[in-house]
């Protein structure tokens, strides 16, 4: 697999901290030259071998015309590119694999820790100039989102970086392989904070259920590629977030909260409605320097705004949920007594049905004979 991108890009931070230090000017390539880059590295995809990240030729020349030293090698293949030769600043017509990496694994999937480096030191070793990454991260983004529109919000939350979905994991997809949910769409995994014994390291955590309605593909252990945070993760099971969700051949739809239940479940299944959770400890956030996502209303949210509550109100409840969920008719007392949000076991995914299909439910419910 390809690895060392972290240190191909530092190294080209490295080398323009030295060329400030030796006073050498700025790398300063032509609009050719730009050209040359971006067609190298597409030769290298499309003719010498499929990496994990295929970056738009416009990326690889908004790179190559910031950064400040030249990047180049020698070349190691015997394929000519396939335009652009001939150049007075290139020595080679012959396809640099080192240049390549550096533009496929490094700089452009690196980005990110590359700005969280310049925000914390940048001034400090006269490296502002690299802020142009941040220009570089936003055209990423607009070219490899999924062109959904975001739902309009309040002046302030358009101000915060929002989340748009990226189909850059989807990119070199292996024939044979499942994919398990496209960027931002209803039925994928849904977002849970929280650390086990066996993930983080890239590794995270999903409902044993999940591994099972899946076909046991999602195994322990295998590795997914993965739209957020990392670009790769191993799967581990954690049986106390959110189980699937699915419909069976008789129209039912079951929540499916045990591995053994899944087992007897599984040849009835029509449609799976939900994944589950995928559980992401919060240091792989940091790791990967990205911004936290909002949180799904869990339990753990709960029981501090019913910590809260009862210690606003001067309330004592007289029973304790610390090792269990409430029961229905509790949730429903304690919402209604302590004005807070119904416990999340018992608040279903309305959002992902209309109005109209609400209305028509609560009427059927209404009229239905117990």
């Amino acid at each position: 697999r390809s690895a060392g991108g972290t240190a191909s890009a530092m190294s080209v931070l490295l080398a323009d901290y030295v060329r400030l230090g030796v006073g050498l000017d700025r790398f300063k390539p032509s609009d050719t030259v730009l050209k040359r880059y971006s067609t190298e590295v597409d030769d290298y995809i499309n003719r010498v071998t499929a990496k994990q990240y295929s970056p738009e030729r416009e990326e690889t020349e908004m790179i190559a015309e910031n950064v400040p030293v030249e990047v180049t090698g020698s070349p190691t293949e015997e394929l000519d590119v396939s335009n652009y030769k001939d150049l007075d600043r290139v020595d080679t017509n012959k396809i640099r694999g080192g240049l390549c990496l550096v533009y496929l694994d490094g700089l452009p999937l690196k980005a990110p820790k590359i700005k969280k480096r310049i925000e914390k030191w940048g001034e400090e070793f006269g490296l502002e100039h690299w802020n142009w990454i941040k220009d570089y991260l936003d055209l990423q983004k607009e070219l490899h989102s999924s062109g959904e529109d975001d739902e309009e919000e309040d002046e302030k939350d358009e101000e915060k970086k929002k989340y748009t979905p990226s189909d850059k994991y989807l990119g070199s997809l292996t024939a044979g392989r499942p994919i398990f949910g496209h960027p931002g769409r209803k039925g994928g995994f849904r977002l849970r904070y929280g650390h086990t014994r066996t993930n983080g390291l890239a590794a995270t955590s999903f409902h044993p259920a999940t591994l099972e309605i899946t076909e046991r593909f999602l195994a322990i252990g295998t590795q997914m590629k993965i739209e957020y945070p990392g670009k790769a993760t191993v799967g581990t099971p954690c049986d106390t977030i959110h189980p699937p969700v699915v419909r069976l051949n008789n129209g039912d739809v079951v929540k499916v909260d045990t591995r053994e239940k899944a087992k007897e479940l599984e040849r009835r299944i029509d449609e799976i409605l939900f994944l589950g959770d995928v559980l992401v400890p919060y240091g792989e956030f940091v790791e990967n320097g990205k911004k936290l996502l909002p949180s799904p209303y869990v339990s753990e949210w709960w029981d501090k705004e019913l910590e809260k509550a009862l210690e606003e109100q001067d309330v004592k409840l007289g029973k304790s949920f610390e090792d269990r969920e409430p029961s229905p008719e509790e949730a429903f007392k304690i919402s209604e007594a302590l004005g807070i949000p119904l416990h999340p076991k018992w608040t279903y995914h309305w959002k992902e049905t209309s109005p109209e299909k609400f209305k028509a439910l609560y009427s059927s419910l209404r009229e239905q004979k117990w």
